[in-house]
């Protein structure tokens, strides 16, 4: 199991989806906005306010989810609520969550915050698109036989599903 060698498809894969002019303006909002919630830990914001209830949805899709727990529990990054709100809208599977997910964990250090301000340094020419996500996909695909001796917590023919793979994971799993 090569981390480098999934960084490397990643690499050939670089995001360059520019955004929309609808996207550019969510964006700039988020940037510019005074409410301090928005560029807050989504893990420690107060569930009752009303922002967070705005974004509940978002927060609680299947989609939304997939990705949060990836990055609570395979990473030591945390997400705010206008960065996650921001990369939610180009992650259209749970594969793309995951990927997401390790992309950040590959592109910043231990224990950073990602607020949009950060997608937008990470992300200068815009996201992935459709195909490259699919293409990712099939290229990180590897055998389980291969893999056997390594811990996997999903889809045994995912190189992305293997603890390994990924920088701090914060779970265990038993072999």
């Amino acid at each position: 199991m090569n981390r480098q060698n999934l960084i490397e498809i990643f690499n050939n894969h670089a995001p360059r989806t520019p955004l929309t002019e609808e996207e550019m303006m969510i964006m700039l909002n988020l940037m510019m906005s005074n409410d301090k919630n928005l560029s807050t830990d989504i893990e420690i914001m107060d569930e009752e306010s009303e922002i967070y209830k705005h974004f509940k949805p978002l927060i609680e899709s299947f989609q939304g989810q997939v990705f949060l727990k990836r990055i609570k529990y395979f990473t030591t990054l945390k997400i705010s609520l206008g960065a996650f709100a921001m990369l939610l809208q180009h992650m259209p599977t749970p594969g793309a969550c995951v990927m997401y997910a390790f992309y950040l964990d590959t592109k910043l250090p231990k224990d950073c915050l990602v607020t949009v301000e950060i997608i937008a340094e990470i992300f200068p020419l815009g996201f992935f698109t459709e195909t490259q996500l699919h293409d990712i996909w099939t290229a990180q695909k590897v055998s389980s036989e291969e893999c056997k001796s390594y811990r996997c917590v999903g889809a045994p023919d995912n190189m992305i599903d293997y603890l390994e793979i990924w920088k701090n994971p914060c779970v265990t799993v038993e072999k």
